[in-house]
């Protein structure tokens, strides 16, 4: 039973991906960010954090699109062993 808002949970931060401040497209476009993980997991969290500072988002706005999960569902009623994945990331 994993909740993402437990506050026992101990998460751990795999990375980051930055964004550009969209100046190229005059303020216009999308960025579209490909990243893999091969990691066997069962909850995952998303942080958002500020954007670029720019003159057409007065009110600091950040908005996702889209995300796009591919792999394998676990069935839950089927013990899995995360020791592999506790070694190299800490414990989930």
């Amino acid at each position: 039973d994993d909740d993402p808002f437990d506050p026992e949970i101990n998460w751990r931060r795999l990375g980051h991906v930055s964004l550009g401040d969209n100046s190229k497209s005059a303020y216009k476009g999308r960025e579209r960010q490909s990243i893999t993980l091969n990691l066997t997991l069962r909850t995952m969290r998303l942080v958002m954090h500020e954007p670029h500072p720019t003159k057409y988002n007065p009110y600091n706005q950040v908005s996702l699109v889209s995300l796009v999960f591919t792999g394998n569902v676990l069935d839950p009623h089927v013990a899995v062993d995360f020791t592999h994945a506790e070694k190299k990331y800490g414990k989930y």
